[in-house]
């Protein structure tokens, strides 16, 4: 499904910020493979994503380590697939006619699509949550889904975009369908 994430990128995405600030979001090649491998799917797998009441799993990775050097992309790359699992069609459903994978929206599944970008602090969110905000208020995402972008959380049809700390006791039983996690190693 990795194809079809980046043409969703490149189409309802835009560069948060510097030189080519409010150009169409594309990926870097590096940037672009660990998108393509984060979401391959499992070429054997049959039928729909829901069978009776259960959801099948047809994507090969379900967690992913990104770690690169400071200023490679880390954070507006995560801000892109945020926002793609809370509105795009995120969730593996089989094949079209010609053989390629199809996704759907986890809000078509029942599921209130809850994604969370967690730090330590509120305050280390921002390396994700900034560019976060300019491409769901700057791109045609704003044009193309019915989304408001508060400075402290996202609404998107049928869920939230949020961040949050990482306090073990703040949040749960929250059922997220995406997080992205950042400076885990200082977490306790």
């Amino acid at each position: 499904m990795g194809w079809e994430v980046l043409d969703w990128f490149e189409d309802n995405l835009v560069v948060p910020d510097g030189p080519s600030a409010g150009e169409p979001l594309v990926l870097t090649n590096e940037q672009a493979q660990f998108v393509l491998g984060f979401y391959e799917v499992d070429p054997s797998f049959e039928g729909e994503a829901v069978v009776g009441r259960s959801l099948r799993a047809g994507r090969m990775v379900r967690r992913a380590v990104l770690s690169r050097p400071k200023g490679w992309g880390k954070s507006p790359l995560l801000a892109a697939v945020c926002l793609f699992e809370a509105v795009g069609p995120a969730v593996f459903d089989g094949w079209n006619a010609d053989g390629q994978p199809v996704g759907r929206p986890w809000s078509s599944l029942g599921f209130k699509a809850q994604v969370q970008i967690v730090a330590v602090t509120e305050d280390q969110t921002a390396n994700t949550w900034m560019p976060l905000l300019e491409m769901a208020r700057e791109g045609p995402i704003a044009d193309h889904y019915r989304i408001d972008a508060f400075e402290s959380m996202v609404n998107v049809p049928n869920g939230i975009i949020e961040p949050v700390t990482s306090s073990g006791t703040s949040r749960e039983g929250y059922r997220a369908v995406f997080c992205a996690m950042d400076q885990t190693e200082s977490w306790v």
